[in-house]
């Protein structure tokens, strides 16, 4: 599986934040693109959103069901990305068999790491 890399940079207004954001949602949209096209006859993957505010990306196994939202932050219990796994032989129970959500901390290369230990679970056959 490919990591991306992303230097770290203001804006021309000094906006880091806005900065981090928009290089979170293009280099998951990368990972999302390469996942894609690497197990496209493996995984049922589809998008359904993606415009610059967000992006909503589903993949799935005959096992397993995944999402991931990159969105500016809000309210949630992480900053810009959330990647959940659902077990489908497990379905009663209805807890995520993976969940992550980046911190204030996380780097894109941690970001893309765990995007990447959740798309091992979905591998399993």
């Amino acid at each position: 599986m490919q990591t991306f890399k992303c230097p770290n940079f203001l804006d021309a207004n000094g906006d880091i934040e806005m900065v981090m954001y928009q290089t979170v949602l293009q280099e998951c949209r990368k990972w999302f693109n390469s996942v894609s096209s690497q197990y496209d006859e493996l995984l049922k993957i589809s998008i359904e959103k993606d415009d610059s505010s967000c992006f909503i990306g589903n993949i799935d196994s005959n096992r397993y069901i995944s999402q991931i939202i990159v969105s500016e932050s809000d309210f949630r219990p992480y900053r810009y990305v959330e990647f959940t796994i659902y077990d489908l032989d497990n379905d009663a129970n209805q807890s995520p068999a993976f969940w992550f959500g980046d911190q204030d901390n996380s780097s894109v290369e941690d970001i893309i790491d765990n995007l990447n230990k959740g798309l091992s679970l979905v591998l399993l056959i």
